[in-house]
C-alpha cells in the first residue's frame, strides 16, 4: 500500500526505471521515432470522431469532451508522474518551449517546475469541470455566456500537460507500454481542438513536429493497410 501513497515504490516500477534507461533519456528524437509512433489503440476516423454530430448541442458536446480529455489526460501523467520531479524537470516545457503559470489574466506569470505546473494545471481544470455552474449536470441548466472561453482555457491546459508528457516523458511511456495510448491521445486531442479552434496556433506550434510526425505515421499505416490488401486481392485473383 506504501507505494500507492507515494511512500516506495513499486518493485516492477524500479524494473522500468531500468527499461527506461535502455530507451534512453534523450526524448527530443524518441518521440519522434516513426515505429513508435505508428503503435495506437484505434484505427478510427479521429476526425470524424470528433466532428459535431447532427441535433448535438455544441456546448454539450465541448463539455463532454472536456471531461473525458481530462480524465484520459490525468491517468496518462499518473502512470509517468514519479519520473516527473523537479530535478528531471526543472521548469514545464513543451518540446524546447517553456512555459510560466499564470494564474488569472492580471496575474504575473510565474515560473515554476514541470511537476508544480501540471498539479496547478490539473487542480484548476479540475475545479472548473466539476462547477456545476458552467459545466451544468442536471436537466435544464443553461451555460453560460462565457462557456466556450473557460472551456478554450481547460483544453489549453490539457494540452499543455498532454504534451509536456508527450515531450519530456515519451521514453518513459514506451518503456511502460504505453505509447500506442499516449499517440492515440495526443493525436484525437490536437484533431479535437482543431476542430472547434480551441488551442493557440502558437502554443500548438511548439509541438508542430510531433503533430507532422504522427500524421505521416498514421498514414503510412494506413498505406501498408492499402497495399497489403491490394496484394491479398491479387493473390486471390491469381488463384481463382
Amino acid at each position: 500500500m506504501d507505494w500507492l501513497m507515494g511512500k516506495k515504490a513499486r518493485p516492477e516500477r524500479e524494473k522500468e526505471r531500468e527499461r527506461v534507461g535502455a530507451w534512453g533519456t534523450g526524448d527530443c528524437s524518441l518521440y519522434l521515432n516513426p515505429e513508435l509512433l505508428s503503435a495506437r489503440v484505434t484505427d478510427s476516423d479521429l476526425a470524424l470522431l470528433s466532428r459535431l454530430p447532427p441535433l448535438v448541442e455544441r456546448r454539450e458536446w465541448l463539455a463532454s469532451h472536456a471531461t473525458m480529455f481530462f480524465n484520459l489526460i490525468n491517468l496518462q501523467f499518473s502512470c509517468v508522474s514519479e519520473f516527473c520531479t523537479a530535478e528531471s524537470c526543472p521548469c514545464m516545457s513543451i518540446g524546447h518551449t517553456q512555459l510560466c503559470w499564470q494564474d488569472g489574466e492580471r496575474s504575473k506569470k510565474v515560473r515554476v517546475t514541470a511537476p508544480q505546473y501540471i498539479d496547478l494545471a490539473l487542480s484548476a481544470t479540475q475545479r472548473l469541470l466539476t462547477d456545476d455552474s458552467i459545466f451544468p449536470t442536471k436537466y435544464g441548466q443553461d451555460f453560460l455566456p462565457c462557456f466556450e472561453a473557460v472551456a478554450r482555457k481547460v483544453f489549453r491546459l490539457l494540452f499543455h500537460v498532454a504534451a509536456h508528457v508527450a515531450t519530456a516523458h515519451f521514453s518513459t511511456s514506451a518503456s511502460l507500454g504505453l505509447h500506442p495510448h499516449l499517440n492515440t491521445l495526443i493525436s484525437h486531442l490536437l484533431v479535437f481542438a482543431h476542430e472547434f479552434n480551441l488551442i493557440p496556433a502558437d502554443e500548438a506550434a511548439a509541438i508542430a513536429s510531433l503533430a507532422s510526425a504522427l500524421l505521416a505515421a498514421r498514414a503510412s499505416e494506413a498505406d501498408s493497410h492499402k497495399l497489403a490488401g491490394s496484394t491479398s486481392a491479387s493473390q486471390r485473383v491469381s488463384h481463382s
